[in-house]
């Protein structure tokens, strides 16, 4: 893979973009929004596909435009001067799909070597022959095939690895995952136990006075027991909604950011991720039923007080 940035030049016909051309590869094609012919790739000559969004611009107004952009070329030491060039915009990919890195725009390979043998001040033959590639990707014509290259690379003393060996430490990565879940929401039950607890102490010293009021006005243990009961366990589920749509969110964050990846590329869903109803359950009850068992004892407590003394006190 070769890099070389470019941006909007003096052109104010165009948004402000500072991109980075991005050797395309066959066996990674970024996934396409719109195009302006039906075959996108291979590219040819001064064709690119641009982000639709790219350094914060909408760029999808270039689709089928020839424009004008430029590149740096290397004319001393510590110097550079403007270049310009002009590109065919034949595609518009997800920006979300930032497996080069965010603001990534794909071309040929012969394009981007002379951009960035410009950038080094050398001939475009010279800057392959010394700086290269940044890294590349070697398909096989079949899985058997992968052992036999792999060893040959070895040899030549490239560091090389299969996408599939990636691929089989998925389900020991998701496994830690969801052992870290687990985890976390025994974490969550004992925080919210220490929470009731604390709620229930709370409402012995600073509410003793509306529990003697209520008891005082005819109100039984249990009557009054069940009215702050209910009001714990809200504050629970209350708790809990919040940490069930924290999750969703953040969980769908998650997915989005490990999808541009490329060991996950194709191995996560690509829409949203949501919860199932058994964990939005438990997320949503465990809190509840946590406050309620550590609130219970100083609850206990609380409407067992004397209503006389709990008045007087006020």
């Amino acid at each position: 893979m070769l890099q070389a940035s470019f941006d909007s030049g003096p052109d104010e016909s165009l948004p402000p973009f500072l991109l980075y051309a991005t050797s395309a590869r066959a066996s990674v094609p970024p996934p396409l929004r719109q195009k302006a012919r039906p075959q996108v790739f291979p590219l040819h000559g001064h064709e690119v596909v641009l982000p639709a969004v790219g350094d914060g611009q909408d760029l999808s107004g270039l689709l089928g435009r020839t424009v004008s952009i430029s590149y740096t070329k290397r004319i001393g030491e510590n110097r550079g001067t403007g270049v310009t060039d002009r590109i065919t915009v034949v595609g518009l990919y997800d920006p979300a799909w930032q497996i080069d890195g965010p603001n990534a725009a794909y071309a040929a390979t012969p394009l981007v070597a002379k951009w960035a043998a410009a950038r080094e001040g050398v001939e475009v033959e010279r800057f392959l022959g010394t700086r290269g590639f940044a890294r590349a990707t070697v398909v096989t014509a079949g899985p058997e095939a992968v052992g036999g290259v792999l060893e040959r690379l070895h040899e030549q003393r490239f560091h090389a690895y299969a996408v599939a060996d990636r691929v089989r430490e998925l389900p020991v990565l998701l496994e830690l995952f969801r052992w870290g879940a687990l985890l976390m929401l025994g974490l969550l039950v004992v925080a919210a136990a220490v929470t009731g607890a604390g709620m229930g102490s709370g409402l012995l010293r600073e509410r003793v006075h509306e529990i003697g009021l209520l008891r005082a006005v005819g109100r039984t243990r249990r009557e009054v027991a069940a009215v702050f009961a209910v009001e714990i366990g809200a504050t629970g589920l209350a708790a809990g909604a919040a940490g069930a749509l924290c999750g969703a969110v953040g969980g769908a964050l998650v997915v989005r950011g490990l999808a541009g990846m490329e060991i996950f590329a194709g191995h996560l869903p690509a829409g949203p991720v949501l919860p199932g109803p058994w964990a939005v359950a438990a997320t949503l009850l465990l809190p509840v039923a946590a406050v309620l068992t550590g609130a219970a004892r100083p609850l206990r407590r609380a409407v067992r007080t004397d209503p006389t003394r709990a008045l007087r006190d006020w």
